[in-house]
């Protein structure tokens, strides 16, 4: 009608050049309204009708309205939009192509072509495919449209949730080739150390072995060679691979699959620290007393190596702990892995008195059948045989760090400031008001710190210690040497997994500068940045494929009403998060699931606490018992009730 009526439409324009408008970005909602965030923190409502006409994340101007005592914005022109790709699945509705992206924060149906180039993949309905923006509604005046550009994987591909995840974070499918001659740069400087009896210990299907011990008590209390796969030494600075290496950053490891940081050539063959074969190290030599104190600084070498033994946790866990029908090794390997475990145990104790111990957390398990359909997820409790290993490298990284720092080197260090700034004060009044004694002005220092905690750790159940883990900053990486409160030490670096992180491919080339007496590389002050942001990519990826995982064996529960124990990991006011014990996954219970007069339930976040009928009942930390109520296969979201909803007196 106006745009028939030239002097309607004119007076259209008018009227809403009168009226104020604000810029901001588009928040969407998982129930189709969406904000307007402006630049002055406000919050302005979007209808869902008018949510149709822009994405999550654009920027926009909209025309602000009062209607029934609500401001709400209404988009008028699209300023930006970063969306340009998009992945999901092709549909047909009424004889038309569609497309239905993999975000629940997009509703919209696009519409879909598919170039002529891409015809012979075969593209059908249900299948999961790459598409880029053509047509923005805002933008275009036309309804949002796509051009399909790859196919991802097939309907029935119960592997698609390999693809799909990387694919939406952006991350690559494959491995990288293999182009370049790779040649050792550092095999005329190399120790010959082929006759220590060194060993690997690994899941059994490992094939990227990075790391090989060697271990003898002596008088004073252990010797200990930690040797790690150098694979700096065929990737030279600046090299293609190096820069492939530098933009992945870490490997990517999901159920039964990994996407290498390196070519699988280098990081399962030529560098991986196979049995019997002649490799290329960096090595740690460390000499620890009978209490697990560092005698003397570490040495570092280039080296030589031969790993005679491929263990698995498995093996050395039945050996240690003489399970019934244990594997028993020749003598003298006995005797190594006697002397890593009295090492382990000496390092135990030092670091409980001396830092912190991680949490003992089991280890999930997807098992899946050759076509990728899941078939259970096992919890398996972490074994001596991963505390050995764990406290040898812990301790090397430690050796790595401090070398870094004696001799003024920059490097990649991992760093963990202890409690956030911003929740000291009510940290303060968190521990205090729960019997732990301590100096508000002390807090930010790692001495009292690690004592505060130590004592938090040794309360009888989980409820402060999942309370002051919210409080506490995130880990960063750093070019300088700071504390990682989180553990407890003054510095830490890790340099132990050069195959699979590129921090710590970093770290071997500054340790190696060090050892040939050379100047050491200047880093990048934004290189810490960008390896958290590939870290939180690598998160992301492997958390958003075990969610596909898990929403298979939630729905298959569901169905069954099994009932499941979890922790109370969070108290928000809509209701409590729970992690089972069983699988590992999170479920979200809503208050009209927690009792059957949601009016009754008050969930109190300031305290950790839901209250019913005006008393707390549970809390950060408590053990419920649960029942799988809804699971969402598409934004794979879990909702449980509890199995004995709370009922009024």
């Amino acid at each position: 009608m106006f745009q028939d009526n030239p002097l309607l439409a004119q007076l259209k324009q008018q009227m809403q050049a009168d009226l104020p408008k604000q810029t901001g970005v588009v928040k969407a909602t998982d129930r189709g309204y969406g904000f307007l965030e402006t630049g002055d923190k406000k919050s302005i409502f979007i209808a869902p009708a008018n949510m149709k006409k822009v994405l999550h994340g654009d920027t926009i101007s909209a025309i602000i309205r009062e209607e029934n005592d609500k401001t709400q914005a209404e988009p008028e022109t699209l300023q930006q939009c970063d969306i340009s790709r998009l992945v999901g699945r092709v549909k047909m509705f009424k004889g038309k192509l569609q497309f239905n992206a993999d975000n629940p924060l997009i509703k919209h149906d696009f519409l879909a072509k598919i170039p002529a180039d891409i015809k012979s993949l075969n593209i059908e309905e249900g299948d999961w495919v790459v598409a880029s923006l053509q047509n923005h509604s805002l933008r275009d005046e036309k309804r949002f449209s796509v051009i399909v550009t790859d196919l991802l994987a097939k309907k029935d591909d119960h592997f698609a949730f390999r693809p799909v995840t990387l694919a939406k974070l952006g991350l690559d499918l494959e491995p990288p080739e293999l182009t370049e001659t790779l040649i050792d740069a550092d095999a005329d400087n190399r120790v010959d150390l082929t006759q220590l009896p060194f060993f690997t210990i690994d899941g059994e299907t490992t094939q990227d072995m990075d790391d090989a011990l060697a271990v003898r008590e002596t008088a004073q209390g252990f010797e200990l060679h930690v040797a790690i796969a150098d694979p700096s030494a065929y990737l030279p600075l600046g090299s293609q691979l190096d820069t492939t290496a530098a933009a992945r950053g870490f490997t990517i490891y999901m159920p039964g699959f990994n996407v290498p940081m390196l070519p699988r050539e280098v990081s399962d063959s030529l560098c991986s620290l196979q049995p019997q074969q002649p490799r290329a190290a960096l090595v740690c030599q460390i000499s620890v007393s009978k209490t697990g104190e560092v005698l003397e600084p570490a040495q570092f070498m280039n080296a030589n190596i031969v790993s005679q033994h491929k263990l698995s946790y498995q093996q050395v866990s039945d050996f240690i702990e003489q399970s019934n029908d244990a594997w028993q090794p020749e003598t003298s390997l006995a005797e190594g892995l006697g002397a890593l475990h009295q090492l382990a145990l000496a390092r135990l104790d030092w670091r409980q008195q001396n830092a912190l111990l991680f949490d003992d957390q089991p280890d999930y398990k997807f098992e899946l059948d050759q076509q990728g359909k899941l078939v259970d997820i096992h919890a398996e409790p972490r074994r001596i045989a991963h505390k050995m290993v764990e406290e040898a490298m812990v301790l090397a990284n430690i050796c790595g760090a401090e070398v870094m720092q004696t001799s003024q080197t920059q490097g990649v260090f991992n760093t963990q400031a202890g409690i956030n700034p911003e929740k000291m004060v009510e940290a303060h009044k968190l521990l205090t008001a729960n019997g732990i004694e301590c100096e508000l002005e002390k807090l930010s220092e790692l001495d009292e710190f690690c004592r505060v905690k130590r004592l938090v750790n040794a309360l009888p159940d989980k409820f402060l210690d999942i309370r002051l883990r919210r409080m506490f900053a995130f880990g960063e990486f750093s070019a300088h040497g700071a504390p990682h409160f989180a553990m407890g030490l003054p510095l830490y670096a890790t340099w132990t997994s050069p195959l699979r992180k590129y921090s710590d491919l970093i770290n071997h080339r500054q340790i190696k500068t060090l050892i040939a007496k050379q100047s050491p590389q200047a880093l990048d002050q934004e290189l810490g940045g960008r390896i958290n942001e590939q870290r939180k990519l690598q998160r992301q990826a492997e958390n958003g494929a075990n969610a596909w995982l898990y929403a298979q064996y939630l729905s298959l529960h569901s169905r069954a009403n099994t009932v499941f124990e979890g922790t109370i990991m969070d108290v928000v006011k809509a209701g409590i998060r729970v992690k089972l014990h069983a699988c590992g996954a999170f479920v979200f219970i809503p208050t009209s699931l927690i009792a059957k007069d949601k009016t009754l339930v008050e969930c109190k976040m300031e305290l950790g606490e839901v209250w019913f009928e005006e008393q707390s009942v549970l809390k950060q930390g408590q053990t419920v018992q649960v029942v799988i109520h809804d699971v969402n296969l598409d934004t794979r979201n879990f909702i449980a009730r509890l199995s004995a909803p709370f009922t009024a007196a």
